[in-house]
């Protein structure tokens, strides 16, 4: 099981080749989205109509919907966990943890769903390392394991690479 961040979405609409790295991903995978990617989503395809970018806000929403199987909700178990992430953070950076609130979100969901790779390409922050060792550190309290991050091109493609 794979999730895939709106970074990943965006950067797909923008790139063909990594819309096709997403379409033969998600024939090997079961590709989750959770509830905070799918309103970013939503959010940055209203974004592109708002100004004049029709086409890619439609193309932006095709890819999602087609690649995306499951949607993980956020329960209240997902929101204590993004908020112990975010407190863990606190203590280690006073600054980069404050304005990710959803990628806490997305990274809960993840681990408590039991996801076991999380594509994005948000590499300073979601996937900062400073930031996988606070998921690391507070899921190990919790006995969730930590999903491996992906954050470039080249890491979808040896993920293929390794299924053939």
């Amino acid at each position: 099981m794979i999730l895939i961040d709106t970074s990943v979405y965006i950067g797909a609409a923008e790139d063909s080749s990594i819309e096709k790295l997403l379409e033969d991903i998600s024939e090997k995978f079961f590709v989750q989205s959770c509830d905070i990617v799918e309103r970013e989503i939503n959010s940055s395809s209203e974004f592109l109509r708002r100004t004049d970018r029709k086409e890619e806000s439609e193309k932006l929403k095709l890819i999602y919907e087609k690649i995306r199987k499951g949607t993980i909700r956020t329960s209240e178990r997902i929101s204590n966990l993004a908020q112990e992430y975010h407190k863990e953070a606190g203590r280690l950076s006073k600054q980069q943890h404050k304005d990710i609130k959803n990628d806490f979100l997305i990274v809960a969901s993840a681990s408590v769903a039991g996801v076991k790779k999380v594509l994005s390409f948000n590499r300073k922050t979601m996937a900062a390392g400073s930031m996988v060792a606070v998921y690391q550190l507070v899921n190990g309290r919790y006995n969730y394991k930590t999903p491996a991050f992906l954050t470039t091109k080249e890491g979808l493609s040896v993920l293929l690479l390794q299924l053939l």
